[in-house]
């Protein structure tokens, strides 16, 4: 297949069949799991926010759900700095997050099987996410 292109989206992102459809039982396991763990906010570059996305993230002192979470919706699993572990006495700290139309797709998939205050911060996490896109830009 080659190198890379500027733009090219990756097949084997999109190739994983438990990616397009987990069963059931599995959307209850991570709905549950992200109920209790994850933060939904809208991301952006700094404090300039001349871009923001949404972003559903949870952090794990065990890597083994976030790996399940990565299987079920994609996403990135990474190693926390220490210097802003606020679990620091825990050795080590992952983060699964994903970001994007992927994290609105995530959110949307468990809405239902999530209690009010999540459906709430998903709720009010997308309004915001729309008047921004919504709203005039500079320049």
């Amino acid at each position: 297949m080659g190198g890379s292109k500027r733009g090219a989206v990756s097949i084997r992102a999109w190739n994983n069949p438990s990616q397009c459809s987990p069963p059931v039982k599995e959307l209850y396991w991570a709905a549950g799991f992200l109920d209790g763990e994850c933060s939904i906010d809208l991301h952006g570059n700094g404090k300039t926010k001349d871009h923001i996305h949404p972003r559903i993230a949870a952090r794990q002192n065990e890597k083994e759900p976030l790996d399940k979470l990565q299987r079920l919706f994609g996403g990135t699993i990474g190693s926390v700095n220490q210097r802003s572990n606020k679990l620091a006495k825990q050795s080590h700290i992952w983060n699964w997050s994903v970001t994007g139309a992927r994290a609105i797709g995530v959110m949307l998939t468990i809405f239902s099987m999530l209690t009010e205050k999540r459906r709430t911060q998903i709720t009010t996490s997308m309004n915001s996410y729309m008047t921004w896109i919504n709203a005039p830009k500079e320049g």
